[in-house]
């Protein structure tokens, strides 16, 4: 990630224990950063292939 820009989220708890969970869920456990951005691309329906085409 070349071309990123910091951003400051507050997240309710209950939303963060789920971000936990799916964390807990994966092979490799992501950090917390790479598990939300991870679940970002998957709901906006963007993957890393489809971002560095454009």
């Amino acid at each position: 990630m070349t071309d990123t820009e910091r951003i400051i989220l507050n997240i309710p708890k209950e939303m963060l224990e789920r971000i936990d969970d799916f964390r807990r869920k994966q092979e490799v456990i992501p950090s917390r950063a790479a598990a939300i951005r991870h679940l970002l691309e998957k709901s906006l329906g963007t993957s890393k292939k489809e971002t560095s085409k454009k």
